[in-house]
C-alpha cells in the first residue's frame, strides 16, 4: 500500500497536474471622488462623485488636514482629499485632447493637401491661360504687321494718287492751254481763209475790169 502511494505522488512530481489558466485584470483610472461639506471623512457628501478628469478651482488648500476647499464648474463648493488634486490633466483627458489635436491636424493636412491640389489645377489653369494669351499676341502681332503693311500700301496709294492729281492738274492745265492756242489757231486760219478768199474775190473782179479793156485795145489795135 505504502509503495502504491509512494508511485503515485512520484507520477504527481514528473507529471504535474496542468495549472489553473491566470485571469488578467487591469486597473480602472476612471473614478469618482466624493465632494464633502468639510476637510475630514466624516462630513456629509455634497456631491456624490466627481469624475476623473473634472476640472476644479481651487479656493483653499489644506496640506495639514489632507483636505482642499474647491469649486465645481457648477459653482458647488466643497471639500476633496487631496491625493485625488493634480496640476496636470489626467493621461485620459491628455489622450482625448492629443486625439483632437491628431483630429485636427488631420483635418489641416487634408485641407492644405485639397488646397495644393486646387493650387495645381489653378496652375495649370493659368499655363494654359497663359499659353492661350501667348497665341493670341501672336496673332494679334501678324494682324499688326499686316496693318502695317496696308497703311504702308496705303500711304503709298495716297502718295501716288496725290502725284497723279498733281499730274492730272498739270494736264488739264496744259489741255486748256492748248485748246486756248488751238481756238487762237482756228480763228488765224478762218481769217486767213477768209483774206484768201476776199484776195481772189478781188482778183476776179480786177481781171474782169481789165480783161476787157484789153482785149477791146487789142481789137482797135487791129483795126488800126
Amino acid at each position: 500500500m505504502r509503495s502504491i502511494a509512494a508511485l503515485f505522488i512520484a507520477v504527481i512530481v514528473i507529471f504535474p497536474l496542468p495549472a489553473q489558466a491566470a485571469r488578467i485584470g487591469y486597473v480602472g483610472d476612471e473614478i469618482y471622488v466624493p465632494l464633502r461639506a468639510g476637510p475630514a471623512s466624516s462630513y456629509r457628501i455634497v456631491h456624490s462623485g466627481l469624475k476623473t478628469g473634472t476640472q476644479l478651482e481651487i479656493l483653499a488648500y489644506e496640506i495639514e488636514k489632507g483636505y482642499s476647499l474647491v469649486k465645481t464648474p457648477s459653482g458647488l463648493e466643497g471639500y476633496i482629499e487631496n491625493q485625488y488634486l493634480v496640476e496636470e490633466p489626467v493621461a485620459k483627458l491628455q489622450l482625448t485632447e492629443l486625439q483632437n489635436d491628431v483630429s485636427s491636424l488631420t483635418a489641416e493636412k487634408n485641407r492644405l493637401e485639397q488646397l495644393i491640389t486646387d493650387f495645381k489645377t489653378e496652375n495649370q489653369g493659368v499655363i494654359t491661360l497663359n499659353d492661350q494669351l501667348k497665341e493670341e499676341k501672336q496673332a494679334i502681332q501678324v494682324r499688326l504687321q499686316s496693318l502695317e503693311n496696308m497703311t504702308k500700301n496705303t500711304q503709298q496709294i495716297v502718295a501716288r494718287n496725290k502725284t497723279l492729281s498733281d499730274t492730272h492738274v498739270k494736264l488739264t492745265e496744259q489741255i486748256s492751254a492748248l485748246q486756248k492756242e488751238n481756238n487762237k489757231l482756228s480763228q488765224m486760219a478762218y481769217l486767213k481763209w477768209f483774206l484768201y478768199g476776199a484776195g481772189t474775190m478781188i482778183l476776179g473782179i480786177t481781171l474782169g475790169l481789165i480783161l476787157p479793156r484789153v482785149r477791146l485795145r487789142q481789137k482797135q489795135s487791129e483795126w488800126l
